[in-house]
């Protein structure tokens, strides 16, 4: 994706825009592979193994657009706490003493 994204953000930007619009995900970019990963012991144990799901690039970049869009929103209407830390970047509760 990264070597032809000079020819794929036209049409990626129209399908992410209008999937905002209307309010729906594609439904070809809900597809995952769903890989076991293994933890540790016995290999042969299904329990030692977790589910990883390997989704598309395209969908990947829906995701990332999707939360730059939501974030800048909460900041601009100050939806966000001005005390609240967590899932926000570059913020750090200066308060906490470890």
């Amino acid at each position: 994706m990264k070597y032809c994204k000079e020819k794929e953000a036209g049409p990626l930007q129209y399908i992410f825009n209008f999937a905002i619009q209307i309010g729906k995900f594609p439904s070809l970019l809900k597809t995952s592979v769903v890989t076991p990963l293994y933890k540790t012991d016995d290999k042969l144990e299904p329990k030692n193994y977790r589910p990883v799901a390997l989704n598309s690039p395209f969908s990947k970049a829906f995701e990332k657009m999707l939360l730059t869009r939501v974030e800048s929103f909460f900041i601009k209407h100050s939806i966000i706490a001005t005390n609240q830390f967590g899932y926000q970047k570059k913020k750090k509760d200066f308060t906490k003493s470890w």
